[in-house]
């Protein structure tokens, strides 16, 4: 099983981050993997509705200038998220 922890916040080692840090530590205690996602400075569009997506069947957005398709494969592989 594996958890991927999305840190959003924009304080490097802030409370957020100590948070995740102390939920992983719980994930790990378990047996659980995880992989962290660093989206604080990320630019991160928003869906437009185009559909070319499901038209390509690829798991990719189009817009590709974003961090989204980086980091796609890790969400896709992932049993669960953090945020």
């Amino acid at each position: 099983m594996k958890v991927a922890i999305i840190n959003g916040s924009p304080r490097k080692n802030g409370n957020t981050f100590t948070a995740l840090s102390a939920a992983e530590e719980a994930l790990r205690a378990r047996g659980i993997g995880t992989e962290w996602i660093e989206a604080a400075g990320e630019s991160i569009r928003g869906c437009s509705g185009c559909g070319v997506c499901g038209i390509r069947k690829n798991r990719r957005c189009a817009f590709d200038d974003d961090c989204v398709n980086r980091h796609l494969e890790a969400l896709i592989a992932a049993d669960g998220m953090l945020i």
